[in-house]
This record gives C-alpha cells, structure tokens and sequence, in this order.
C-alpha cells in the first residue's frame, strides 16, 4: 500500500527468485500486475520492474497480455502520457478496456498506475481544454475505488499529488466552463469526493491555493442558498410571492455570505438527501420546517451569523461578539434553543423586513446592499 521498497538488492532478489520459483510465464504475469497496482513514477523499485518486464511482455497471457501490450504499459510515465493525452482527445478507449475483462477491472482498479494517470489527467484540465472532461473525469474517480485516493495504491507523495492535481484541474475547467450549469456541478461532486467540503474540513486542502478553495467555497454557499428554495418550494408555502422575495434578497449577499448550511426538519430531510446537500437535523421544529444557518463576512472582517427559517418564522441574528450563536456543520440544531441565544430576531413584514435586514446587516458588518435586479 505504500509502494515499493526501493532497496535495491532486494527488488533483485525478488525478481531473481519469481524467475525460478514461479517460471518466466508464471512470473512475468504476477510481476506484471505487481508493476501496475504498485506504480509510482518516483520509485527506482518502478523502473527496475519495467526494464524486467520489457523483454518478457509477449509472455504475459491472456485478456490481461493483450491490455499491457495495447497501451505499452511497461512504458511507465510514457504509457501515462499518451493515455493521458487519449482521455483528453476524448479517447476512452483506456476506461473501456479495463471494463472488458475482469482481471484487468481488478488490477487497474485502485492502483498506483490509475492515481498517476489521475495525477496527469487533473494536470492536463488546468492547462487547457479537454473532451468529454465530465464523463472522463467521473470514470476515473470511480475506478480509483470506494474509499478515493485514501484507499489507493502508491506513495501517499503520489497520492496527495494527484489529489491536489484533479482538484485544481477540475475547477480551473469549471471556470472556463461557467457558461454550462452542469460544470460546476461536475467540479463540486469530484472535489468533494477528493478533498471533502472546506468550509467544514481543512485536512485535505492542505496544497491547494487559496483562490481554488474559495472558489469551492462560493459555489458551495451559492448551492445550498439554492437548495433552501428548492426544499421550500417542495414543502409547498402560501405565499410563494414572499419566498421570491427572501430568495432576490439573500442571492445579493452571496459575495458575502461565506459559510451556509441547511437545516431540515422531518418532511425536509427526504428532499435534501435527494439533492445531496448535507443538512443538520431541526429539533423541536414544526415537521415542514426547513431554513439556512448562514455567516456573513463584511469587508474588515467583521461577521454576522443568521437563521433565516421558511413559513412566517422570524429570521435570527447572532452579533460578532455573541458567545452563543450556533456552530457550522453540526449534526443537530434546536429551534427553541436558538430563538433564546439570539441577540435579534426580525419580522418578514411585507414592504419593510428587506430594509429593516439590510440596516442590522451594514450595522454590523459594513456591508450595504446590493443592488438586485428581478429577472423578468
């Protein structure tokens, strides 16, 4: 799980005795899915395999023989390049072959080859344009295995590459992609999958530049503040007009609102899952309740958290300086506990709340509203 021993001597020794031990086509077989599952570019143990298993390529049987031979795989970073350069002509002759037979499904899988061909693919997305980047790119990801790059084969130096590569690459193809709806969608699945949500989690952002995470951050707010209205609009409401209303007015923040998330309670949750938005559970709320725990970053940095609740539920504040406002990402929130912590709670009054929202928000934060146009 860690590549290989780069001890010299032994690779020798090995190679040696699966030669006598084994038989040359016996060997060369096992050697050779060995080379695959274990590469990493890096290691002297990689090219030590390679140069023994080039002059014994034709010996390698069956589906799996024809597969080595087709992609020249005993290449090692060259294989890597050219299939590489295939995927981003929108080739995917590669991922087509290994579903083909099932020994070479089960060697590719999760292998040190895969995360560097993963590594070069996320490389190539941020240098220019690539065909078919949605379909490609999630076939990868799902060759990779369950458990992502965690659960791979290679270095963890290999590992975090590729993963640090096909975040940045994705993203800097959803930027170019803006136009589509779909991009970033796509880009927000993988990087997910890859690096977790950085609003919630840090660990595995650790190399990945500060423009590249807060881009993340920003499509993630803007699709759960999205996401509310889509819960809303399923739950049914009375007055539709109103939550137009709410969803022109909070869209204007999104510059600055940098941390969102949803808080479902039971007739909510069902429709969140189906959305795949993670939510925290509301407790002792009516059973069609729904609404965003939202924090607002004015320009000096100063912050407001807020609760903003469908029906005709009052909207909560939390000031800078409060001691209770109600942390991010937690599993459980409690409407009651939270109506109490509060340091203000506003009215939807029709014709006034807008005016009244935005003078406690530049009050607090320095932000003055946007200006917002309705689509027509």
């Amino acid at each position: 799980m860690h590549g290989w021993n780069p001890n010299v001597s032994h690779i020798q020794t090995w190679l040696r005795w699966a030669t006598n031990e084994w038989g040359s086509r016996i060997g060369v077989n096992r050697i050779g899915m060995s080379f695959l599952r274990n590469f990493d570019p890096a290691s002297a143990g990689t090219r030590m395999v390679a140069d023994w298993i080039a002059p014994r390529i034709h010996e390698i049987s069956g589906a799996f023989g024809e597969f080595v031979r087709k992609y020249r795989l005993q290449d090692g970073n060259a294989a890597v390049d050219r299939i590489v350069q295939a995927l981003a002509d929108g080739d995917i002759s590669f991922i087509d072959d290994t579903g083909k037979d099932v020994r070479c499904g089960v060697v590719v899988r999760g292998s040190g080859l895969l995360v560097a061909i993963v590594d070069a693919y996320g490389r190539r997305c941020s240098e220019r344009t690539t065909a078919k980047s949605e379909s490609i790119s999630r076939s990868l990801l799902s060759l990779v295995g369950d458990h992502g790059l965690l659960g791979a084969r290679g270095s963890e130096t290999m590992r975090n590459s590729a993963r640090i590569s096909m975040v940045r690459g994705i993203v800097s193809w959803a930027r170019r992609q803006r136009h589509e709806p779909s991009a970033v969608d796509l880009a927000l699945e993988i990087v997910i999958s890859l690096a977790d949500d950085p609003r919630k989690s840090m660990a595995q952002w650790r190399g990945i530049e500060d423009d590249i995470r807060e881009d993340v951050e920003a499509w993630l707010t803007a699709r759960t503040i999205e996401n509310l209205f889509m819960v809303i609009d399923e739950l049914k409401t009375d007055r539709q007009d109103m939550w137009e209303e709410r969803r022109t007015f909070w869209r204007g923040y999104l510059p600055y609102i940098k941390k969102a998330y949803l808080l479902c309670a039971h007739k909510a949750e069902p429709i969140a899952e189906r959305l795949k938005e993670r939510y925290g559970v509301f407790k002792n709320a009516d059973a069609s309740h729904c609404g965003v725990l939202m924090q607002l970053v004015g320009p000096h940095g100063d912050r407001l958290t807020v609760v903003e609740i469908n029906k005709n539920a009052r909207a909560l504040f939390w000031k800078q300086s409060s001691t209770s406002a109600p942390a991010f990402f937690s599993d459980y929130y409690d409407r009651n506990a939270m109506r109490i912590s509060s340091n203000d709670q506003k009215r939807h009054t029709p014709g006034l709340w807008q005016d009244q929202f935005a003078g406690l928000i530049e009050s607090e934060t320095g932000i003055r509203r946007p200006i917002t146009r309705v689509s027509r």
